[in-house]
């Protein structure tokens, strides 16, 4: 007994190759697109807290950190920010507001005075829940201390859901566009000049 061997012939194997080129080509162009468009929201988010925690880093050095504080709670608010807390020289906890999500995160940025990690997140987990920012304060006493804030990621992961959206009807227009004009010009090129020879 012999099994017949499915075979797609010469016609179908170019059009099955086109058809997986194509899909593969526009997915991965999409997917990479998604990310740059998560990313570059990402760090301009990290971008506005670093300039937010660098200004009040500034304003607390002219002076004692003590009389900081009335300033550093409504700067917050008006920047936007609910979750924040400082921290004295000693780790003691001078101002506390909301909830500061500060688990392990991967650090996105660090230099001297400031640190910034993403939690949540990553190439394939989307933009991730929070950003903790952690900033050096110092005062004209020399007194020290820390503050520390959460941003929420929520509205890029919101806005990404249209971005995705957006990707997916372009890649599948497009897909189809290049797979009919492929397949017609394999056919008039190709498949019919075949026939004809045969």
């Amino acid at each position: 007994l012999r099994i017949k061997r499915f075979s797609l012939g010469i016609r179908g194997q170019l059009i099955a190759g086109i058809v997986v080129t194509t899909i593969a080509g526009i997915g991965l162009t999409g997917l990479l697109g998604i990310k740059i468009a998560e990313n570059t929201a990402v760090y301009a988010r990290i971008s506005e807290a670093g300039h937010v925690a660098r200004i009040i880093s500034t304003a607390v050095r002219q002076q004692p950190l003590d009389d900081a504080m009335r300033f550093i709670q409504p700067a917050l608010r008006e920047a936007g920010i609910m979750d924040f807390r400082v921290k004295g020289a000693s780790g003691r906890l001078l101002l506390n507001e909301g909830t500061v999500s500060d688990g392990d995160g991967e650090t996105l940025y660090t230099d001297a005075s400031l640190t910034v990690r993403r939690i949540g997140g990553g190439w394939f987990k989307g933009a991730g829940q929070s950003l903790f920012i952690s900033a050096q304060l110092g005062s004209i006493i020399g007194r020290t201390g820390t503050l520390e804030f959460s941003v929420p990621l929520s509205e890029i992961r919101s806005s990404m859901i249209g971005v995705r959206r957006f990707f997916t009807v372009y890649a599948l227009i497009d897909s189809i566009i290049i797979i009919g004009l492929g397949i017609y010009f394999l056919s008039r090129s190709v498949i019919g000049p075949v026939r004809k020879l045969e």
